[in-house]
């Protein structure tokens, strides 16, 4: 998957629980082969922000959304 990342173009938003392990194991090679991506971290979550903090996860998609 790794080889193809820097074919997508548009903004790309990263989203990790504060307490996602796999963020140390994927994010830097993620970031640096995705020319704009962006990574943001959901407070008091760990694998599923979405579930875990719905309105603050909702929040963060939202104000990537409108930028």
């Amino acid at each position: 998957m790794y080889a193809d990342l820097n074919k997508i173009t548009c903004p790309t938003l990263l989203v990790y629980g504060e307490t996602e392990h796999a963020r140390d194991l994927y994010t830097d090679k993620m970031l640096s082969l995705l020319p704009k991506a962006k990574m943001e971290i959901v407070a008091k979550a760990g694998h599923f922000p979405f579930v875990e903090q719905q309105e603050a996860y909702n929040e963060l998609i939202k104000k990537f959304l409108m930028d």
